[in-house]
């Protein structure tokens, strides 16, 4: 696991390093309780008008990828055959409002996600989507911003720009969704060791919670 670890920071270092780091700052509040299948939003007691907020890193230089709970990355891709469009990027959650999962969460399995890395600019018959994205594969937030014009990418939205977020999380046999209006309030320049050191962070955190889960479920 530690040499699967570190191939890991070594093969994406050199992307994060050639980029440029931003900071995506959001704010905003709960538009609608969608579905509480796993209960966690009544739990939480999550309402409608509730404030959230959330931060992403992003860099548009670097790949977008899913680490996986054995370890393994999967590059963000569409499928060979997809009449979908799109331009993966690195993006990582640095703050955010997230709903907890409950009872150990769903997707547990060795090649179920285990942390989002990616952010996209996607296309299709129906029109175009700039999309941020980021947590676990238990509790996670994106927020997007559809549009027929490619005024939708990530590229092109600016402080003040409006886009709609989504706050997932599951328990052990369902999920709970609850919708946002959010308004991006700031981009902030990451000096680029930052996106590197982020990476690497965010890959010994998932190491150390990796271990002691197995050791966890090792105990009689």
């Amino acid at each position: 696991m530690k040499i699967r670890i570190f191939c890991i920071a070594i093969f994406f270092l050199p992307w994060l390093c050639i980029g440029q780091g931003f900071l995506y700052s959001l704010s905003g509040s709960v538009s609608r309780l969608y579905y509480d299948g796993g209960g966690i939003l009544a739990a939480q007691n999550v309402t409608v008008g509730e404030p959230t907020s959330v931060s992403f890193i992003v860099d548009f230089g670097a790949p977008g990828y899913y680490l996986l709970n054995d370890g393994t990355v999967q590059v963000a891709a569409d499928p060979p055959t997809s009449s979908i469009f799109s331009e993966y990027f690195y993006c990582a959650l640095a703050s955010g409002t997230l709903l907890p999962d409950a009872n150990g969460g769903f997707n547990n399995r060795p090649q179920d996600v285990a942390e989002y890395f990616t952010g996209w600019n996607r296309s299709d018959s129906t029109g175009n989507e700039g999309l941020l994205w980021g947590g676990s594969g238990n509790s996670y937030f994106s927020v997007y911003k559809d549009s027929n014009l490619q005024d939708c990418f990530v590229q092109n939205w600016q402080v003040g720009t409006e886009v709609q977020g989504s706050i997932i999380a599951f328990s052990d046999s369902d999920w709970s969704i609850a919708w946002t209006d959010m308004t991006l309030e700031s981009i902030t320049i990451v000096p680029e060791p930052s996106t590197s050191l982020l990476l690497m962070i965010c890959i010994g955190t998932w190491h150390i919670w990796s271990r002691r889960k197995a050791s966890i479920a090792e105990e009689p």
